[in-house]
């Protein structure tokens, strides 16, 4: 019994924010699903634009996001070993990295757009692209801003604000998207996703000015006026804690944009195949990005619950929080996976009501179908060793698996087998990213953690 008695708080810890933080990801992913179930009733041009102007759009972000995600670990050490005043510093290095990622990832989301039609996009979805990506781009610094201010609530355990603020901007992207979609098209679209994440921004920033006039939480007494502000955020902007943030961070960012990217491209290989394929394949990977969603959010519950207990010195309890994440990953995987191969053709026609593109994407589900365990265990292990810190190994094997193993599968397999072909390449550089990433794990656990530098 006495061996027994640990897990039990670490189960309620993970649980506790498992489950609103799988919430806000998958209410996130749905911003998104509503983007497609509005234009997909318009035409597969403008569909096929949503599709591929999401997937280059946040294959550029998800760096700046990354980076910004490397303050997480640091927070999440910082607590559990009892040091608010670090996190806060760490909270603060997160905004900087925000702010100074943001420049560069416009520049390069421009470069994108203009390259095109060398890409070998569809002539006629090429103009909905970059109009609905160009709207959207207003988003970008509200976007990562966004990210730093949930990774320091979420590793204090105060999830509400952003799952208050995700259910609020659903209902106002669809109001929005609806409202704007007919006189505006994919602009409009594009320019409610801006809207509604700027207020998402609004909501979690104005939970984190609460929480910090808590000076037990915030490490220090609350600012007395709005220069002592912007003089304490000018005083954080320290090369060194920085460039630890960036250690962290860019690799993460980095591993991110290369799963993102394979996706990118296999959007991009569809696009070549036809709008017809290249919609179903948005249709598809929108349920898909849902079912990873709750990965993701289980993930980054995984990278709190174990940067915390390596904080606290508690080696073997950041071990079982991992096993334990990996576990509710195998369960939760299995079903959906069970689901989309049964019910591939009724969630499909929920976002659109083109038959071919119906047929498609209920072809492309089942092949979705298993890939599911992989995609979860990568994701989960992937969130539970960036709590350790341990970003640079899973660079390196996202970098192997999804570009040495997935893309040239996918290159391969879709002139020999057409829109599933791109499907079962990008499987089989998950199955090769999520037997890695566990095995990291588990032997840097069993070695024991060792906390990151102060």
């Amino acid at each position: 019994m006495k061996q027994q008695r640990p897990a039990r708080p670490l189960w309620r810890e993970l649980l506790a924010l498992a489950v609103p933080l799988a919430a806000v990801q998958v209410g996130a992913s749905f911003l998104g699903v509503i983007d497609t179930a509005v234009v997909g009733r318009t035409t597969p041009e403008q569909l096929a634009a949503v599709g591929l102007g999401n997937s280059l759009l946040f294959a550029v972000t998800i760096i700046g996001m990354g980076l910004v995600l490397g303050s997480e670990p640091i927070i999440a050490q910082a607590l559990g070993a009892n040091d608010p005043l670090r996190a806060r510093r760490a909270f603060r290095q997160g905004m900087w990295a925000a702010l100074l990622a943001t420049p560069p990832i416009l520049l390069v989301i421009a470069l994108a757009l203009v390259a095109l039609p060398a890409a070998g996009v569809d002539a006629t979805v090429v103009p909905h692209v970059r109009s609905y990506v160009i709207a959207r781009s207003a988003a970008v610094l509200p976007f990562l801003v966004y990210w730093a201010i949930k990774a320091w609530l979420q590793a204090q355990g105060r999830t509400t604000a952003p799952v208050v603020g995700v259910v609020v901007a659903n209902v106002a992207e669809l109001a929005l998207a609806l409202a704007l979609v007919t006189p505006f098209g994919v602009v409009g679209v594009g320019l409610a996703h801006a809207v509604t994440t700027t207020l998402r921004l609004v909501i979690v920033a104005v939970a984190a000015e609460r929480a910090l006039a808590d000076g037990t939480l915030a490490g220090e007494a609350a600012p007395a006026s709005l220069a002592e502000r912007a003089r304490r955020m000018r005083a954080a902007l320290r090369t060194d804690e920085l460039w630890q943030l960036v250690r962290i961070g860019l690799p993460l960012g980095l591993q991110m944009a290369l799963e993102v990217a394979v996706f990118a491209f296999a959007a991009l290989t569809m696009g070549q195949l036809g709008a017809h394929e290249l919609a179903a394949h948005q249709v598809a990977i929108q349920c898909a990005s849902t079912t990873f969603n709750i990965m993701v959010g289980l993930g980054s519950a995984a990278s709190v619950v174990v940067g915390r207990r390596i904080g606290a010195g508690d080696r073997a309890g950041a071990l079982r929080a991992g096993l334990v994440a990996l576990a509710l990953s195998t369960v939760v995987m299995v079903a959906t996976g069970a689901l989309f191969l049964f019910a591939g053709a009724p969630l499909a026609r929920a976002l659109t009501d083109q038959a071919e593109v119906v047929a498609l994407a209920a072809a492309l589900l089942a092949v979705a179908a298993a890939f599911q365990l992989s995609d979860g265990l990568q994701a989960v292990a992937s969130g539970a060793l960036r709590g350790a810190g341990d970003t640079r190994a899973t660079f390196v094997i996202h970098l192997f698996a999804h570009w040495a193993v997935g893309l040239p599968c996918v290159l391969w397999l879709a002139k020999r087998w057409g829109p599933a072909g791109v499907w079962w390449g990008l499987t089989f550089g998950l199955v090769v990213a999520s037997v890695a990433l566990v095995a990291r794990f588990v032997v840097r656990g069993r070695r024991g953690f060792v906390a990151l530098a102060r």
